[in-house]
């Protein structure tokens, strides 16, 4: 089968939503996005699909959600907070 998934997201919440989408996917269906022929993404979609494409599995971006990743990339990754807003300009 060829298949596509496309993430859009918004922001923190919108990723943590899309993991739980995903999630149901995979349990309702049995179909594991990492066989995905075509992986895209923006804003948080890009790095989800950038984990699933690289091979990390859904289960494993649920328990990085829940904070209890046994992996210690994904540890490192959540826990890595970005601003809220972007630094100020300096001058020059």
């Amino acid at each position: 089968m060829t298949a596509a998934l496309v993430i859009g997201c918004g922001g923190t919440i919108g990723g943590a939503w899309t993991v739980a989408a995903l999630h149901a996917l995979a349990e309702e269906t049995g179909w594991d996005p990492r066989e995905a022929t075509v992986l895209q993404g923006t804003s948080a979609g890009a790095e989800l699909v950038t984990m699933l494409g690289g091979g990390v599995a859904v289960a494993d971006l649920v328990a990085m959600q829940r904070g209890t990743a046994t992996d210690e990339r994904l540890r490192r990754h959540i826990a890595a907070t970005p601003p809220s807003l972007p630094p100020i300009p300096l001058p020059r």
